[in-house]
């Protein structure tokens, strides 16, 4: 698995995964942890894609107290052949919504 070099907190971040992570052997499903450049990993950019237009509409969904449209920039990422199998976009909005508002309770 490669992430971007140079993030601000990548060796936080590798420390952790690997001590929540590895004594239970999720670690294993993802193989080696490396880093790279966003230029050599075009993958990574389209990560940072997803994770802004994901941010955006769960923070949409909590602004509305309810699931949104989701954007069109969103939308266009879930055309792409993909795995999503747990939730659609407005069921994790929804899902989202409910842990938000119980975490406030």
């Amino acid at each position: 698995m490669t992430f971007e070099s140079g993030c601000e907190f990548s060796k936080q971040f590798t420390k952790e995964l690997e001590t929540e992570e590895g004594p239970v052997g999720a670690l294993d499903q993802f193989g080696a942890i490396s880093f790279g450049a966003k230029r050599r990993f075009v993958g990574l950019q389209a990560a940072d894609f997803l994770a802004y237009e994901q941010c955006k509409y769960f923070t949409d969904c909590i602004k509305n107290s309810k699931a949104v449209k989701p954007r069109i920039p969103l939308l266009m990422l879930k055309s792409i052949p993909h795995e999503w199998k747990l939730f659609d976009l407005y069921a994790l909005g929804d899902l989202l919504i409910t842990l938000a508002t119980n975490d406030l309770g």
